[in-house]
C-alpha cells in the first residue's frame, strides 16, 4: 500500500466510525455518513476500490434505511 491508499483508508474509516457513533447517538445521520465514506473511498481510489455495484447496493440500503427512519418518526406518538 502506498500513502494515498493509506490516507483514503483512514479517511473512509473516520466516516465509518462517525456513522457507527450515529447508530448509538440519534442526532447523527449514520446511514448517510457511512454511505459518504463508501463514496469517498470509491472516488479516491477508483478502480482499486469496491465496484459500482457495491456503491449502488449500499446506496439502496441507505435510502431504505432513511425511509424506514422517516416512517418510524411519523408514527411515533407525541
Amino acid at each position: 500500500m502506498n500513502w494515498i491508499e493509506i490516507t483514503a483508508l483512514c479517511v473512509s474509516s473516520v466516516f465509518f466510525l462517525v456513522g457507527l457513533a450515529g447508530a448509538i447517538l440519534p442526532v447523527i445521520p449514520a446511514n448517510w455518513i457511512v454511505w459518504s465514506g463508501v463514496l469517498v473511498h470509491k472516488f479516491w481510489l477508483g478502480e482499486a476500490s469496491v465496484g459500482w455495484d457495491v456503491v449502488a447496493i449500499t446506496g439502496i440500503i441507505t435510502l431504505v434505511g432513511q425511509a424506514g427512519d422517516l416512517l418510524r418518526r411519523r408514527r411515533r406518538p407525541c
